[in-house]
């Protein structure tokens, strides 16, 4: 199903602190093997993933939900300054009701003491998807806090 234009107008907005220093949580977000470790969205297994940590590099996430189907989430890289900030576009291939856009998410990494703030931005999603975007971040970001406490 493809999105029009007028469909893409909404932002999550989310911030989390993290009892890492923040290269620690940089390098969690850009190691593949590290990545692959956490990324597990809404009973989603992590199959592969690819990043070509550069600008203009690419990055590509397999992931299979539980009822045996492949959803990839696919990307370039925008802006990459560890570990401050990481800005990348962002696309599903795969899904039933979210194929056919491309967003944009930020990162910014901030230093709270021992410890790192995550501001999360992902802009120009599908209206219709918030809620579920909403709710697959909280836990991905609860995995990684989980992952950052056993490493």
């Amino acid at each position: 199903m493809s999105t029009s234009a007028t469909e893409i107008i909404e932002t999550v907005r989310l911030s989390r602190i993290f009892p890492a220093p923040r290269e620690q949580v940089f390098r969690a977000w850009t190691t593949a093997e590290e990545f692959k470790q956490w990324w597990r969205p809404g009973g989603f297994t992590t199959r592969a993933v690819e990043m070509d940590l550069r600008i203009g590099g690419k990055y590509r996430i397999a992931m299979q939900s539980p009822d045996g189907k492949i959803q990839c989430l696919f990307g370039t890289y925008l802006e990459i300054r560890p570990p401050e900030r990481l800005t990348m576009t962002w696309s599903l291939e795969g899904s039933e009701s979210n194929d056919g856009y491309e967003a944009i998410l930020t990162l910014e990494f901030i230093s709270r003491g021992e410890g790192t703030k995550i501001a999360l931005t992902h802009e120009k999603l599908p209206k219709r998807s918030l809620g579920l975007f909403e709710a697959g971040w909280k836990l991905v970001l609860d995995q990684l806090s989980h992952h950052l406490a056993i490493h």
